[in-house]
Order: structure tokens, then sequence, then C-alpha cells
């Protein structure tokens, strides 16, 4: 694997920062309008169990449930 030199991986740090402030910018977007969330809530549900459909029975013991105390419905929940 190549060396990144200081001065790239600096740049590829502030461009990753840059991007996660975007992210968290449009989070915080989505989590002021009621109607966004609860569409974007109802979209991680339906493909969370989606993707319960096509686990194994065996490995299902290692899927959660979309629920109200999973973690990414408490962080609907976080103010930033």
């Amino acid at each position: 694997m190549p060396r990144i030199s200081k001065q790239a991986k600096q740049e590829e740090d502030r461009w990753r920062a840059e991007d996660d402030l975007r992210t968290l910018q449009r989070a915080a977007e989505v989590r002021s309008d009621q109607e966004r969330m609860e569409r974007a809530m109802s979209l991680h549900r339906k493909q969370s169990a989606g993707l319960e459909q096509i686990v194994k029975p065996a490995d299902r013991s290692s899927v959660r449930r979309a629920s109200k105390s999973t973690p990414s419905s408490r962080l609907a929940d976080k103010k930033i």
C-alpha cells in the first residue's frame, strides 16, 4: 500500500470533516421537519423488515428488529 504524505492526509482529514459537517447539517434539517422524519423512519422500518426476510433463520439472532428502542431511532430524538 502506498504511503500517504502528511499534507495529503491533512487534506483528506479536512475533506472528511467538511463532509461530516454537511451530513450532520442535513440530519438536523430532517430531524426538525416532522414529515420528513416520519417518512425517513417509515422507510427505515421497511428496509429493516426487508433485510430480515433474506437473513437465514439460523442467523436471525444477530439481527435486531427496528423498534423504538433501536439506536437509530434514539438518534432521531438526539439534539446536536
